[in-house]
């Protein structure tokens, strides 16, 4: 019997994983630090990179993620949301992001963001977001979950989402509700475990769609 010990670089085995002829991909609780774009088109449909090192130089200027539909980046090292979103410019299929538990964090001197077009849910929960992160959203999200970040308000004008239906702003530091300017199509808010001392006259006008509004924990 004849037994041979094969060997591989780190980056053979990036390259290994990016030009896999597969349409779904995990590599969870791996410590990977980083991925390769693939060397042409991918049939990639579904990426999770769940629990690893990744950061912010992934998949930059990448675009043979054409076809990718769902990517998961939760719980790794992320820090810039305009990196994030630079990163998805190219991935002309994306609908879902999961960028939870990261670290990310947005300053409107960062410059402008620029998300896939086809984006419609994002999850940005326990991160270190501010009030900032508004001006830096996809303008086709319909789901945005922001819980557990550190968003003191959200200032009129700052964002216009006009598909955004769902909007979770749970365990953040609001002091008021937000109105719905921006948001048109809102029907689901969650604003429990904030600091809303009393509900807003301007909510209710500005926000005939919403359907359901969870407001628990909150000094009413």
């Amino acid at each position: 019997v004849l037994i041979t010990d094969l060997y591989f670089t780190q980056n053979d085995l990036y390259k290994i994983f990016a030009d896999m002829n597969i349409e779904a991909l995990t590599i969870a609780e791996s410590d990977m630090i980083h991925m390769l774009c693939p060397s042409s088109d991918s049939p990639f449909r579904y990426l999770n990179f769940l629990k690893n090192d990744l950061t912010d130089l992934l998949f930059q200027k990448c675009d043979k993620l054409i076809q990718l539909e769902t990517l998961i980046l939760q719980k790794n090292k992320f820090e810039s949301l305009s990196k994030v979103s630079s990163m998805t410019s190219r991935m002309k299929s994306l609908k879902y992001l999961d960028m939870s538990n990261n670290l990310l964090s947005h300053d409107a001197a960062d410059g402008q963001c620029q998300w896939a077009e086809s984006l419609t849910e994002l999850d940005l929960s326990s991160n270190q977001l501010m009030d900032a992160v508004f001006e830096c959203l996809p303008v086709n999200i319909e789901k945005l979950d922001l819980q557990n970040n550190q968003i003191n308000s959200v200032a009129r004008g700052t964002a216009e989402l006009k598909s955004l239906k769902e909007l979770n702003l749970a365990s953040n530091r609001l002091a008021d509700l937000p109105g719905c300017s921006g948001f048109p199509s809102l029907e689901f808010l969650n604003i429990e475990m904030n600091s809303i001392l009393t509900p807003s006259a301007d909510f209710f006008q500005s926000c005939p769609r919403v359907r359901e509004l969870q407001a628990g924990h909150n000094p009413f």
